[in-house]
C-alpha cells in the first residue's frame, strides 16, 4: 500500500472519524485484549504526559464508533481501545513502547518505540505502523511546545525527508509548514475559539497515537482546520463545541468538506471523563 507523503498530524484524526471500522464489543467483554501492566517509576510534576485538567475516558461518535482511554496509577496513558483496534503503552527507563492490535483477532499490527525526555515528551519515534516504517525526531521550543518534526516518509517506492515547522500564536498551534526533500510542501492552518480553553488531555490521537507525548497542547479549542491550504485539493473542517458545567467539552460537531455517509451534515462526538 502506498503511503501519502503528507504526515498524519490532524489528517489522521479526520480519517479516523470518517473511515472507522465496524462495530466491536465494548471494553470488558470477551472481545477485549488483556491489560498490559506498565512499569512503575518516579514521576515529577513536569512529567505527566497526558495529564491535564481532566483525563478523557471515552470519545463516542454518532455511528457508535468509540475510543476508550485507560490510565495507570501514575496517571499515564497505558491503553486505548477503539472500535477496531487496541493500543497499549509500556514505559521502560525513559522509553515508550506502543503496540497496536486488531480487535477482536488480537493480531499485532504495529510496534513503535521512542525515547522520552525528563518532561515525558517524545524525542524520537521508530518502528512500523500499518502504513509502513516510522522514523521521526521531535524538538521543542523554550515554552515546551513542539517546534519541529523531522521524519522519513515512504510512498512504497521512494523515501522522502520531511521537515515540519510548527508555528504557535497565543499558545495555539496555528500553522504547520512542510518541507519535502528541502522543497516547500503543504501548509496546514488552524483556528481556535479564544473564549473556550482547551482542558482536554488528548486532542485526540492526531499523530500515530502519540500526540499526548508531544509537548504542551494548544490552549484553546480548535474550531477550524485547513489541510493543504491554498491547493486545489485543500480539505476544510469546522468544529463547534458544547461545554459542561466544569468547562469541559461535552460534545462537538465536526463539519467537513468531505461528502459524509448517509448524507450526514456533520459528525457528532461525545466526551466522557
Amino acid at each position: 500500500m502506498k503511503r501519502s507523503i503528507l504526515p498524519s498530524l490532524s489528517l489522521c484524526t479526520l480519517l479516523l472519524l470518517l473511515f472507522s471500522c465496524g462495530k466491536e464489543k465494548l471494553p470488558g467483554t470477551s472481545g477485549e485484549l488483556p491489560l498490559e501492566s506498565p512499569e512503575s517509576g518516579a514521576r515529577t510534576a513536569a512529567t505527566g504526559n497526558l495529564i491535564s485538567v481532566a483525563r478523557l475516558k471515552k470519545l463516542t461518535y454518532v455511528n457508535a464508533d468509540y475510543y476508550q482511554f485507560q490510565y495507570d496509577g501514575y496517571g499515564r496513558l497505558y491503553k486505548v481501545v477503539s472500535t477496531g483496534d487496541s493500543v497499549t503503552y509500556t514505559y521502560t527507563s525513559g522509553y515508550l513502547t506502543i503496540r497496536k492490535y486488531s480487535r477482536p483477532t488480537k493480531a499485532l499490527k504495529a510496534t513503535l518505540k521512542g525515547a522520552l525526555d525528563s518532561k515525558g515528551r517524545l524525542t524520537n519515534l521508530k518502528g512500523n505502523d500499518v502504513f509502513g516504517p516510522v522514523d521521526a525526531v521531535y524538538t521543542y521550543d523554550a515554552s515546551g511546545r513542539l517546534a519541529q518534526r523531522m521524519s522519513k516518509v515512504t510512498d512504497g517506492i521512494t523515501v522522502k525527508n520531511v521537515k515540519t515547522i510548527f508555528t504557535w500564536t497565543n499558545g495555539d498551534l496555528v500553522k504547520e509548514s512542510l518541507f519535502i526533500d528541502g522543497g516547500a510542501g503543504p501548509v496546514n492552518l488552524y483556528g481556535y475559539d479564544a473564549a473556550k480553553a482547551n482542558k482536554l488531555n488528548v486532542y485526540p490521537m492526531q499523530e500515530l497515537w502519540v500526540d499526548g507525548f508531544l509537548g504542551l497542547p494548544s490552549q484553546h479549542l480548535r474550531t477550524k482546520t485547513i489541510l493543504n491550504a491554498g491547493a486545489p485539493n485543500q480539505f476544510i473542517t469546522t468544529e463547534s463545541w458544547t461545554l459542561n458545567a466544569q468547562g469541559l467539552p461535552a460534545s462537538s460537531k465536526l463539519y467537513t468538506s468531505f461528502v459524509l455517509p448517509s448524507n450526514q451534515k456533520y459528525i457528532e462526538i461525545k466526551y466522557a471523563y
